[in-house]
């Protein structure tokens, strides 16, 4: 038997059932505005990827902060030791949702290219080693580095004729 529908609502009995699918009690209540429900997941309005551009977008990277040593200057025919500050060399991970749909972006630090402004650049796997000064240098080693064999006389200068420089830049790739 089908319930009586009224316009702002109907009656129905709720029944409540034990393990064997036996009634055990049940009762007649009124249901206002009873519409039917949907146990479906509802349709989502924003594509999947559009939500996982926004999550992807939302990751705040940092920029890295140049180390190298010696330092201030380089010296021709001297290695040159390059690192970024390690507590950048981690993934970053954000989140967006929107309707039913959840997507969440994870940028993790693959490589460090630097560019040592003469025209060469060094890809490093890692953020580099930092150098120590209080230990001796023979106790140290790196896996990024780079060695000048031109001096930089020429280059633009920020301060007087014998200021001139490379600009040294590195760039982190994330996957």
């Amino acid at each position: 038997m089908e319930p009586i529908k009224y316009a702002d609502g109907q009656w129905a009995i709720e029944a409540c059932r034990n393990s064997s699918g036996v009634i055990v009690s049940s009762s007649l209540v009124w249901i206002k505005n009873a519409e039917p429900t949907s146990t479906s997941t509802p349709a989502t309005t924003t594509p999947p990827s559009t939500v996982a551009k926004e999550a992807e977008g939302s990751i705040h990277l940092p920029n890295p902060t140049i180390e190298t040593n010696p330092q201030p200057d380089s010296f021709t025919n001297l290695a040159t030791w390059l690192w970024i500050d390690s507590s950048v060399w981690h993934s970053y991970t954000a989140t967006a949702s929107t309707d039913s749909v959840t997507a969440t972006a994870t940028a993790t630090p693959k490589s460090v290219e630097w560019n040592m402004g003469n025209g060469a650049s060094v890809v490093c796997d890692g953020p580099g080693s930092s150098y120590d000064t209080s230990e001796p240098a023979s106790n140290q080693t790196t896996d990024c580095s780079y060695t000048y064999r031109e001096t930089s006389e020429g280059e633009p200068s920020p301060g007087g004729p014998n200021d001139a420089a490379f600009t040294v830049t590195a760039t982190i790739t994330w996957t």
